[in-house]
């Protein structure tokens, strides 16, 4: 539709316009229609129309935006059309029911909300708010007083503690004062408490210091951690940049060779062919040009070769050999001879060629001594087999002795030996199948080349400094029980009346038998050609052999040293642990470096076990002073001079001990530990660092014995006899006797009668 604005209404024709006036709203019309584009000028003349209400029209359908063109920025905006209300309907009788209706409904509702029901529900059903976070986030920021709390807490704990421990001291000083028992009872109990708080706040400190060990260990692992995982993905990306160069570098190197290769094209010259000659004088239609379909190929001339001799070699290159006309004759194609490289044989090598057949000598060998051993191997078994019924008693019944085979012996090579023995320890499991069993130490016999006794070995090891070695070795076992050599020496004195000094093999045997130790350890140093070899070997209560293994004397070690080493397979062997063996302390430092104060301990020892106290204080002090360090030496000190009523002495030399405790094993730190706190006079911490000592050596009978009369002092219910029955249950022979611990320690009150006590324990059943 031309001649009007778009976007504006239509023009309406003058009936339509002159039938309209009646309507209220104004409408613009066109008063004349001009075609705009016949001229350049022209004028529009807008008068004021009738108001005429159009019937409304239809929405038209919605068209995509981005099928619409471009809008014409010179037209005028659209006017937008008033509202036109609605009218609204005549009021019926359903109308105003209705009305009145939802009029009643507000009224109720409004009252129904200020009930108590109604007031519950809107609580109930309006508060929906995450609980969950928001109490963890009032809990996290409730941290520092909790913590706070928790340090007050503890403060105030430590504090009653405290204060327990002051009014039970208190109550017990006062109640002593009164002559009552139970006031000694209550002073006991404080200082327990009291020893017990310290003994927690140390744990606590160490465990504190233990965890921000093991933090600042965690955290530096992490920091380790992380730079490793950041050097390696450095050197992942590193690589992985220097693959992706090589890579581009590959492909422009290419790409290069590629356009050489075209420009070397591009650049050879043209050869044009010759143009075949025109007879001119033919007819034009015998010429080439005018024969299309029987054209004929024109061969090119063939391209002139070098002369060459027919033994050259060379390689022709690809662009040589496509310009090679295969249609030529075969006359025109030079021949080329060539000659293969020579092929070079790889030469085997020795070495992959032994490892391929590495096992021909072990099976030469094996043939060897099987060819060597064989006969005389068989022909032994055959003798054996044969004398073995005239060798065998006439048994009658019903007593059944006991057979015992002819041992044979036969010599085998060290590693054969120690294969052997390897594969039997690990089927048979250990010797003692429990713990807690006893073991006898027999004394070490020094046998010369022709059998007979010798009092020293070649570097000047004497049996008796042999023998504390070796017990100083074994009695840091925990899976097993070693019987003490003075406790031997008691016990043999009571079961066979024998008040001899010296335990040998076949004393030992009998007296495991008699008290019930379940093996016995017999040494024996042997010297040929003056050369020692040390064996050691392990029997039970029958004097079967169990175990033994043998070491010579090299030139680099001594007879201690070697002795040492075999005594340590022998505890592996026991049962013991790996691990316990590895970890306990080497028995030179445990005791000293120096043979002769070795030797001079070893008297004192004997002297001390015989009773003969100022001797065995001499050959201490000797032992001292040529070993200033020498702990045990002077503990030993100590008891000496204790016992022979020089208890001023007996202390100094106690504190000597205590302060050269780092070279004792711990059974004996502990014991001179608990010394210490008694001859100070705290009674409750000596007590308990001997309950300790027991805990962890259930062998040690004589801290238990010193608990008991620590609690006779102190004044505890029952004066330690509990503790007494246990230690006579362990040790029926008052090893070490009552009376000498007690001498040692002080008491001064009066002892329970032992026998009366081992013989009322022995009636009880088992």
């Amino acid at each position: 539709m031309a001649g009007f604005e778009a976007g504006a209404a239509p023009p309406m024709p003058e009936e339509a316009s002159a039938g309209a006036g009646k309507s209220a709203e104004p409408k613009e019309a066109w008063d004349e229609i001009v075609d705009i584009t016949s001229t350049e000028e022209f004028e529009i003349d807008i008068e004021p129309a009738p108001a005429v209400t159009p019937p409304p029209m239809p929405r038209p359908p919605d068209i995509d935006t981005r099928a619409k063109g471009p809008p014409d920025k010179d037209a005028p905006p659209k006017p937008k059309p008033k509202p036109t209300p609605k009218p609204s309907p005549p009021p019926t009788r359903r109308r105003l029911d209705e009305d009145d209706a939802l009029k009643q409904a507000r009224e109720a509702a409004k009252e129904f909300q200020h009930t108590e029901h109604g007031f519950v529900r809107h609580k109930v059903t309006s508060v929906r708010k995450p609980w969950g976070p928001m109490i963890r986030e009032w809990w996290d920021d409730l941290a520092p007083l909790r913590a706070h709390l928790a340090q007050v807490g503890l403060e105030v704990l430590q504090w009653l503690a405290a204060v327990l421990v002051f009014g039970l001291q208190v109550a017990g000083r006062g109640l002593k004062a009164l002559g009552l028992k139970t006031g000694a009872s209550l002073t006991a109990m404080g200082t327990r408490v009291k020893a017990r708080r310290r003994r927690a706040a140390e744990i606590r400190t160490q465990r504190a210091q233990v965890k921000s060990e093991q933090r600042a260990q965690r955290a530096a692992d992490r920091k380790a951690q992380r730079e490793a995982k950041k050097e390696t993905k450095q050197s992942q990306q590193d690589a992985k940049k220097e693959a992706k160069r090589a890579e581009k570098d590959a492909k422009r190197e290419a790409k290069r060779a590629e356009k050489e290769a075209m420009q070397a094209v591009l650049e050879a010259p043209l050869k044009a062919s010759p143009e075949p000659e025109i007879d001119e004088a033919a007819p034009w239609g015998d010429h080439p040009v005018g024969a299309p379909w029987d054209e004929e190929l024109v061969e090119p001339p063939p391209v002139p070769q070098p002369a060459r001799s027919a033994a050259a070699t060379f390689e022709p290159s690809v662009e040589e050999v496509g310009a090679l006309d295969f249609a030529a004759p075969a006359a025109e194609v030079p021949l080329v001879e060539v000659t293969p490289p020579p092929v070079r044989r790889r030469r085997r090598r020795l070495g992959p060629l032994l490892r391929r057949f590495r096992y021909v000598p072990v099976v030469l060998l094996l043939v060897g001594l099987a060819v060597v051993y064989g006969p005389g191997l068989i022909g032994m078994i055959g003798g054996l087999t044969e004398e073995l019924p005239s060798q065998l008693p006439e048994v009658q019944a019903p007593s059944l002795p006991r057979v015992s085979l002819p041992r044979v012996t036969i010599r085998t090579p060290s590693f054969v030996e120690t294969g052997v023995s390897r594969i039997a320890e690990m089927f048979s499991g250990p010797l003692f199948e429990e713990s807690g069993e006893w073991l006898l130490l027999a004394d070490v016999e020094i046998v010369g080349p022709e059998g007979e006794s010798v009092p020293a070995t070649a570097d000047g090891a004497t049996v008796a400094t042999l023998g504390v070695l070796l017990e100083a070795d074994l009695i840091q076992a925990r899976y097993f029980h070693v019987v003490p050599r003075e406790r031997a020496l008691i016990a043999q004195r009571r079961t066979a009346g024998s008040r001899s000094e010296a335990l040998p093999l076949a004393n030992a045997l009998s007296l495991a038998g008699a008290a019930g130790y379940t093996g016995v350890l017999g040494s024996r140093i042997t010297r040929y050609e003056a050369v020692d070899s040390v064996s050691v070997q392990v029997f039970n209560a029958a004097g079967d052999t169990l175990y033994g293994v043998a070491a010579e004397v090299s030139e680099e070690s001594s007879t201690l040293e070697t002795l040492a080493g075999l005594t340590r397979e022998v505890r592996r062997r026991l049962g013991e642990p790996r691990d316990d063996v590895e970890a306990s302390l080497p028995p030179r430092q445990a005791l000293s470096t120096s043979e002769s104060a070795l030797d001079a301990y070893a008297q004192a020892r004997l002297h001390y076990y015989a009773g003969r106290y100022p001797q065995a204080i001499a050959a201490a002090r000797q032992a001292v002073a040529r070993d200033s360090t020498f702990a045990l030496a002077y503990r030993l000190l100590a008891v000496a001079h204790a016992l022979n009523g020089q208890r001023t002495s007996a202390r100094n030399a106690l504190e000597t001990a205590w302060r050269f405790s780092e070279r004792l094993t711990e059974r004996e730190r502990l014991r001179v530990l608990a010394d210490r706190h008694a001859w100070d006079g705290r009674d409750s911490e000596a007590a308990l660092t001997y309950d300790d000592l027991f805990y962890s050596h259930r062998d040690d009978v004589g801290a238990l014995k010193s608990q008991a009369l620590l609690q006779r002092t102190i004044g505890v219910r029952g004066g330690g006899e509990g503790n007494l029955r246990v230690a006579y249950t362990i040790d029926p022979y008052d090893w070490p006797p009552l009376s000498r611990i007690a001498r040692y320690l002080g008491y001064r009150g009066a002892l329970p009668d032992v026998d009366s006590l081992v013989a009322a324990l022995q009636e009880q059943p088992q």
